[in-house]
């Protein structure tokens, strides 16, 4: 399998950048109402990332590799500022899945074996997720908390307290796709349903489908394509057949760049009249589907822009950042990951996992003083004092239920002239 190894990332930017990424905010940081001290606890809590790098997932995994990475580089300048010597948080390695189910369990068992990491960050996809918590983490007593694996079925694992994800189930975002295409088309439209042959795919189907005819409107088709097929002629056929109103589709981009092309040739689909879901928001798409495939594409997908927590994450992903890597879908979802991971581990005093898992709904759940990462120092101070606080994820608000599921807000968004455009910065509840 292919991996990319990389050297342990602890302390490599100064306060002062991450610091002069955020000097344009406002925000007056709470008071703290505690001091770290030699109370402070003493461990090394060593992550472990699993990332599509290669794969259907390919273009996503990078920019949530560097949102991880920019986590670790506040973290480990905020125990600085905040006096603590005591503790070091570091990401020992990097493992590509390759958006493939087999390699994600062996880079998950080569990260607990060999490099004996505490918890794991990833992976993205769902189906992987599941498998690696089933097969490799729960078992092991490893944390593993997904930035982006959204299928509701993730919710069903059995797993013990042992997995967690910063971005909100599927369920979430099958709602606001009803509210969207009832607006666009008529609650009583006859969508068909196209989805790639796993959890997300399937998954997201079932979650719209039942909502869908839940508001009064009818599934016409529903196609499941297998990812790994050569050619999508016949799915797309079936796809564009029975004259619906509009289509709803729900795949990945390397993928779709053979999909869409084959929907394009049927002569009968309109991308206008088509939604996708957060799994095709991606900057590389119109170029590699092609501009009958993409333009005018309508999708929903995760969004900070009303989260205040959310100011100055832009300016800190570019300090930290390698060239060539810019901000994409869920790299803050990566980052609240690991910040979430490190404050209960902190609150706990160790980094055994089998311990500070039960601290995670503590840390980022309300009834404590909230702290944006801005202020990580003066959470620091206060979770060492043993105070409560509520993290306020970059992402949104964490909240991890009894599944370890947290709350989202979704945009609407399009391809215009090959450029994503956002249509509504967050979409109203109806």
């Amino acid at each position: 399998m292919l991996r990319r190894f990389m050297r342990p990332l602890v302390v490599i930017v100064s306060i002062g950048i991450i610091a002069a990424a955020c000097s344009s905010e406002t925000s007056t940081p709470p008071a703290s109402s505690g001091a770290a001290s030699a109370a402070a606890p003493s461990f090394d809590l060593k992550l472990g990332d699993i990332m599509s790098l290669t794969g259907d997932l390919g273009t996503y995994g990078p920019p949530i590799e560097q949102g991880a990475r920019a986590a670790i580089e506040v973290i480990n300048d905020a125990l600085a500022e905040a006096g603590v010597t005591t503790v070091k948080v570091e990401i020992v390695a990097t493992e590509d899945d390759q958006t493939d189910e087999k390699a994600g369990v062996e880079a998950a068992t080569k990260l607990v074996q060999t490099d004996g990491v505490d918890a794991i960050i990833g992976p993205l996809g769902s189906t992987i997720t599941i498998a690696v918590a089933q097969t490799v983490t729960i078992k092991n007593e490893i944390v593993t908390i997904s930035p982006s694996a959204s299928a509701s079925n993730v919710s069903e694992v059995a797993d013990n307290g042992y997995l967690y994800r910063t971005a909100a189930a599927d369920a979430a975002q099958a709602h606001y796709l009803v509210q969207l295409m009832g607006e666009a088309f008529g609650s009583d439209a006859t969508v068909n349903v196209g989805v790639r042959n796993d959890d997300y795919g399937t998954g997201l189907e079932a979650d719209f489908s039942t909502a869908w005819e839940a508001a009064g409107g009818t599934i016409g088709q529903k196609v499941e394509w297998n990812p790994d097929a050569p050619t999508f002629d016949t799915e797309a056929q079936t796809l564009v057949s029975g004259s619906p109103d509009a289509w709803l589709i729900v795949d990945f981009p390397a993928t779709f760049a053979k999909v869409g092309p084959a929907l394009v040739r049927t002569g009968s689909w309109d991308p206008a009249k088509t939604f996708v879901t957060d799994g095709l928001r991606d900057t590389t798409l119109p170029k590699s589907a092609g501009a009958e495939a993409t333009e005018g594409l309508i999708g929903t997908a995760p969004t900070t822009a009303s989260n205040p927590a959310a100011r100055g994450f832009d300016e800190v992903f570019a300090a930290t950042a390698p060239n060539g890597v810019e901000r994409g879908t869920y790299d803050v979802n990566a980052f609240d990951a690991v910040i979430v991971a490190f404050l209960a581990a902190l609150k706990a005093g160790t980094n055994d996992s089998s311990v500070w898992k039960d601290e995670l709904a503590d840390v980022s759940g309300p009834g404590g003083t909230q702290y944006a990462y801005r202020d990580l120092a003066l959470a620091i101070k206060d979770v060492i004092a043993g105070n409560d606080i509520d993290y306020e994820g970059a992402s949104g608000p964490i909240n991890f239920d009894a599944n370890g599921d947290p709350s989202g807000v979704y945009d609407e968004w399009t391809y215009e002239n090959g450029k994503i455009k956002t249509l509504q910065a967050e979409v109203p509840m109806s």
